[in-house]
C-alpha cells in the first residue's frame, strides 16, 4: 500500500486516513463473509478518492468527490435502498468529502451536510455505530 499523500494544501481533514483505515477494519465485523470484499473494496476506493483530493491541494476538482459513487459495486449500492446500516455508516464518510468542498462550489451548498444528517438519523438507533459516527460528525459540525 502506498503512503499517504501530505494534506498541506488540502481543504481534508488532517486524520481523515487514519478513520477511513479505521473506517474499514470496523466494516468487516458486522458484515457477512459474502460482503466484505465489496465493502472493503468501496473503502479502499474511498481512500484512493481521498489521496486524489490531497495531491490536488488547492486544485481539487468536485469531480474528484463525485466519481467515488461510480465505482462502488453495485451490491454496495443496493444496500443504501433498504437503509442497510453499514452502507450509511461508509456513505457518512463520504458526506466529509463533499462538505470540504462546499465552500468552493456553491452548488455543493448544504448537500454534503443534508446527506450527514439524514445518515445520522437513519442510524440514531443503532448503537453499535455510534462511536464509528462520532468522526464525521465532529468534522461536519466542525
Amino acid at each position: 500500500m502506498y503512503s499517504n499523500p501530505p494534506l498541506r494544501q488540502s481543504p481534508l481533514p488532517p486524520d481523515i486516513f487514519n478513520s477511513l483505515h479505521r473506517l474499514d477494519a470496523f466494516l468487516q465485523e458486522p458484515l457477512p463473509t459474502s460482503a466484505r470484499g465489496d465493502y472493503a473494496n468501496a473503502t479502499e476506493l474511498l481512500i484512493i478518492c481521498t489521496k486524489s483530493i490531497a495531491h490536488a491541494g488547492i486544485h481539487v476538482e468536485p469531480g474528484m468527490v463525485f466519481v467515488w459513487p461510480y465505482t462502488v459495486s453495485d451490491a454496495v449500492i443496493s444496500d443504501i435502498r433498504p437503509l442497510y446500516p453499514p452502507a450509511l455508516l461508509l456513505f457518512a464518510y463520504y458526506s466529509v468529502l463533499i462538505v470540504t468542498l462546499e465552500h468552493r462550489f456553491w452548488y455543493l451548498a448544504r448537500w454534503g451536510r443534508q446527506l450527514f444528517s439524514d445518515i445520522d438519523a437513519r442510524l440514531a438507533g443503532h448503537a453499535e455505530l455510534r462511536e464509528m459516527m462520532d468522526w464525521p460528525k465532529e468534522r461536519i459540525s466542525g
